[in-house]
């Protein structure tokens, strides 16, 4: 073991000063990036399956989150820097936490219950450590447009019961050509609005 120092805190100290995960008191944490949003096949586009990825340091194994079509074109527009006209809802999101003197320290998934995954998100304001309570898919964007470390209780990654699903590895849309899609698509629109006729001013009496 290395020398112990008392110096400034780290994110990591801040975490556990704070007393933070008590829903999880056994949890060891590793940290993830995501691998790889994808979109399953499908006719009815409101009806196909999208999943985000994450895969842990050294190696350790991927966990695949199914989430919504909304919620995985904003991952991949994140990814791939996508540049958008206004501020996106995760955009906002960070700018907020930044204009109340506070920042996003981490993202946590937590467990799996029922089905459904859990994450929080670790913040850090003028009240103090924070710990909010959110859907996997909005704390790992919020991670990744405010760079904030991703990190998955390592029971997670041993439980055939939430890594023991393959069937997202045959989706073919990757998260490039997600936001490539998306990206043309608002494109379109804006052409689309621009060759639109003005709208006639109103002559009701205001």
């Amino acid at each position: 073991m290395g020398q112990l120092h008392d110096g400034p805190a780290s994110d990591a100290d801040l975490v556990r000063g704070a007393r933070l995960g008590a829903r999880e008191p056994f949890a060891e944490w590793v940290d993830v990036s995501v691998a790889e949003v994808r979109r399953g096949e499908g006719d009815d586009l409101l009806k196909r399956k999208h999943v985000m990825v994450l895969e842990a340091a050294g190696g350790q194994g991927r966990l695949p989150i199914w989430v919504g079509p909304a919620e995985a074109i904003a991952l991949a527009l994140t990814l791939d820097a996508v540049e958008t006209a206004r501020p996106l809802t995760y955009q906002m999101a960070a700018s907020l936490l930044e204009a109340s003197g506070s920042r996003a320290v981490e993202t946590r998934i937590t467990r799996l219950t029922d089905g459904v995954f859990y994450a929080v998100v670790i913040v850090e304001g003028p009240a103090g450590i924070k710990e909010v309570d959110a859907r996997p898919s909005d704390a790992v964007t919020l991670a990744a447009v405010t760079g904030a470390p991703i990190r998955v209780d390592t029971r997670l990654l041993a439980d055939a019961n939430a890594t023991g699903c393959p069937e997202w590895e045959s989706y073919p849309t990757g998260s490039a050509e997600l936001a490539a899609e998306t990206e043309r698509r608002i494109r379109s629109l804006r052409e689309g609005r621009r060759r639109e006729p003005p709208h006639p001013r109103s002559t009701a009496a205001r």
